[in-house]
């Protein structure tokens, strides 16, 4: 693809996250639960798709300019990591379980073979996991608690609801599966052999850790930030022990 192309793609997609960026920052203490999920959800939509485009433009551009999109690329993947960890210390506990209780309402009502793979299910905001190692610890923490551990769900419905959250070269790893109910422990395999990397997610989050962006005053906004980036890499750390 053309590099001119790339870079009007790469100016749409950060002018579209500046202003749910804008908005989140405005309406983040008026959000429910609900509400908060889709929002993270849409930010890593956009994080991958920026991801994509500056990965592309890095490719073919001037080798005189390539440190200058990789550190651009650096910036905006730390700015949505911090606005991931802000969404996520708003969430409440009761996320997770009221998701569960209309999941199984829904459930309750529907009588679903290992053969009905078209059958609609009831909606579910799910975290996204797009290829990027460093998203496997709360994909599958979330994934786990929403779906997996869900003795109401067969194992075809699982997998529906596991390749609805898988995006780009995650979903390429189990897109072949047809939807059935052995094939769900399969998938969920393939994917944690491919992504549970201890000593690559932790790589990526030292890196992570170090870069994050210093203090430039008595922000409170800015010391928020730094205790929540904090915060959420020791947890990070406690769950690979």
């Amino acid at each position: 693809m053309d590099i001119e192309v790339l870079l009007k793609k790469k100016k749409s997609v950060k002018s579209s996250i500046t202003k749910l960026q804008k908005k989140t920052e405005e309406e983040i203490e008026k959000l429910n639960n609900v509400g908060l999920l889709a929002r993270k959800n849409r930010f890593l939509e956009f994080r991958t798709k920026v991801k994509d485009v500056l990965d592309s433009i890095i490719s073919i551009c001037k080798e005189k300019d390539e440190e200058t999109y990789c550190t651009e690329k650096d910036d905006i993947l730390d700015m949505l990591e911090a606005i991931l960890v802000t969404i996520d210390t708003q969430l409440v506990p009761s996320v997770i379980n009221s998701d569960l209780e209309a999941i199984n309402k829904d459930s309750s009502q529907t009588s679903i073979s290992a053969q009905s793979a078209e059958v609609k299910l009831p909606t579910l905001c799910l975290p996204i996991l797009s290829g990027v190692t460093e998203e496997w610890l709360a994909f599958s923490d979330l994934f786990e608690a929403a779906v997996s551990n869900n003795q109401n769900l067969t194992g075809a419905q699982k997998l529906q609801y596991l390749k609805g959250s898988l995006r780009s070269d995650a979903l390429r790893i189990v897109n072949s599966l047809s939807i059935t109910n052995d094939n769900f422990e399969i998938a969920w395999k393939l994917l944690k052999d491919r992504y549970f990397n201890k000593r690559e997610i932790m790589s990526s989050l030292m890196k992570k850790f170090i870069n994050i962006t210093p203090l430039s005053g008595e922000s409170s906004t800015q010391i928020l930030n730094l205790i929540d980036s904090t915060k959420e890499f020791v947890r990070m750390l406690e769950s690979l022990e």
